[in-house]
């Protein structure tokens, strides 16, 4: 592809110079996820504020699978894969000085690829005026932070409502892991389970979900729907009738199923949905791509 083509010229030792004297940017080999692998390969140094409500259930989550975990006071010159901050027991703006303190310090220890992940409380659940201003100004800090680091870490912030301190895992998961590559800056909410989850196949969490993806043929669209064959959807993948071939094909090598329709018809969302609730008892999950240009 060009843009490979690009990343490969401007990270020569040559193009590194002339990139840098004409302002061209220079873009970081991303770490992506490969069947098989580790949430995450590395450390992962953990901290927290005073009176924080996540740290035995953080710490039992990355133990579970099978990270490394550091606290501050190890060797200075060691650096990690990730850090992750339990910000739920920062009561005050005074008190966001803990934030500072954690990451002031070690922010330029991440790695290539490296992850921040803020835990916080849902301003609107905070018990005081003071607490909910100083929950909300960590969004402005992690993405700040996002801004900050760089050669492809991201940084991310996750408010976690009282209650569902046991609904941390798949969110870990996913924001630790390279599946999360092109994801920074995003405030993430966890609620309270209204029943017991099934048990997840990690590997394949989307085992036994029907995703519809519109726009699916090809680009964009066709890289959704091999994420989500990867990860045990059933794909059915939708687009317009002139690109059905390229469309059966790509649906045919995921193993899913394919719809040939334009979603502007008036009779779209009739033909959509019965389809699905035809050969599929309905579905489960929209991603939305489809989409034009001109």
């Amino acid at each position: 592809m060009p843009t490979d083509r690009y990343q490969q010229l401007v990270n020569t030792p040559v193009g590194r110079i002339v990139s840098k004297q004409v302002g061209l940017p220079s873009p970081v080999k991303l770490e992506r996820y490969r069947r098989g692998q580790p949430v995450i390969d590395g450390p992962v140094l953990l901290g927290a504020a005073r009176g924080g409500r996540l740290l035995d259930p953080l710490t039992a989550v990355l133990d579970g699978i099978g990270v490394q975990v550091r606290s501050r006071g190890g060797d200075p010159e060691e650096t990690f894969n990730a850090l992750v901050f339990d910000a739920t027991g920062t009561a005050d703006s005074a008190q966001l000085r803990d934030a500072w303190d954690f990451f002031h310090s070690s922010i330029r220890q991440v790695r290539p690829s490296g992850r921040v992940v803020v835990l916080a409380t849902p301003p609107e659940d905070a018990r005081e005026p003071a607490e909910a201003v100083a929950q909300r100004a960590l969004e402005g800090l992690t993405r700040s932070i996002g801004k900050e680091v760089r050669k492809g870490a991201t940084s991310q912030l996750v408010y976690v409502a009282p209650k569902a301190e046991d609904q941390l895992e798949a969110t870990l998961r996913f924001l630790l892991s390279p599946k999360s590559a092109y994801v920074s800056g995003q405030v993430i909410r966890i609620g309270e389970a209204k029943q017991a989850p099934d048990q997840i196949d990690w590997e394949r969490p989307q085992s036994g979900r029907v995703a519809l993806v519109t726009g699916a043929a090809r680009g964009i669209g066709e890289s959704i729907a091999e994420v989500l064959a990867r990860d045990g959807a059933h794909v059915v993948g939708l687009d317009v009738p002139a690109l059905g071939t390229e469309l059966d094909a790509g649906s045919s090598g995921v193993g899913g199923s394919s719809l040939a329709g334009k979603i502007a018809d008036e009779d779209a969302p009739h033909t959509i949905t019965g389809h699905l609730r035809e050969h599929h008892e309905g579905g489960d999950d929209l991603v939305h791509d489809a989409g034009v240009t001109r």
